[in-house]
């Protein structure tokens, strides 16, 4: 009981400290301090992956600075987390329009994989452990040789349990998976010079800020990535935000 008294104190300390300092940026926006609030917010989002707050405060500070490819990149990072978000939808929109960019912005995610997201990390990982207890309980009752193991709603809920646990723990994963992986990048500065290899041979072209390119893996000394138009380039990471 002490211990877990004291890891539930420990917990409330942890939350309390976040929100301090979450309120603490806060009250640096408000007092137009947008370029130390953006590192807290930042920070704070490091901290707690899933807290979109976060992620969009960082954005309408970045917004201010007039760092619109940092805050392109903010608020897709709110879109990676809760799909729905319509505000952070139209942040974007308005960032790019403020950039001049009339490419079509990517895609964070399929239908189907928005749907498992929106539900989000944790709600998964409760839902599979509150499932495992409910499974348990059925094939104590099932293995027990009495009338009650025979009883059919009793085979019903414990196979549904199952089922719903074996997608849960899918859905867990993948939401865990999806959240860690670089789908697709964001310029952030002015103008980003392009190579068109990994030894630094410079190209003549160079990407705005804002314009948003593929992952495709880390080299020596650059990064290669797909644009828009398929044509495989490298750059400098430097130069990128990973979403």
């Amino acid at each position: 009981m002490k211990l877990i008294t004291a890891i539930l104190t420990l917990l409330t300390g942890v939350y309390s400290f976040a929100q301090s300092d979450f309120e603490k940026a806060v009250a640096m926006s408000n007092s137009r301090e947008y370029d130390k609030a953006a590192k807290v917010f930042l920070k704070l989002a490091e901290q707690t992956p899933e807290n979109t707050s976060a992620y969009f405060n960082a954005g309408n500070c970045y917004r201010h600075l007039n760092q619109n490819g940092m805050a392109i990149w903010a608020y897709f990072n709110v879109l990676k987390r809760n799909p729905s978000d319509q505000e952070a939808s139209k942040n974007i929109d308005a960032c790019r329009k403020s950039l001049g960019l009339t490419d079509t912005p990517f895609q964070i995610a399929t239908p189907f994989e928005r749907a498992l997201i929106s539900f989000g990390l944790s709600t998964w990982t409760y839902l599979s452990i509150f499932l495992s207890f409910a499974v348990g309980i059925c094939l104590f009752f099932l293995l027990r040789k009495n009338d009650f193991s025979r009883h059919p709603l009793l085979r019903i809920v414990g196979f549904s349990s199952s089922i719903l646990l074996c997608f849960s723990i899918f859905s867990a994963f993948f939401t865990q998976e999806f959240l860690q992986r670089k789908s697709f990048g964001v310029i952030v500065e002015k103008s980003a010079p392009v190579f068109v290899n990994d030894l630094g041979e410079r190209s003549t072209l160079t990407l705005p800020e804002g314009t948003m390119v593929n992952y495709e893996g880390l080299t020596k000394t650059k990064t290669s990535v797909t644009l828009q138009n398929g044509k495989n380039v490298f750059l400098r990471d430097s130069d990128i935000r990973w979403i």
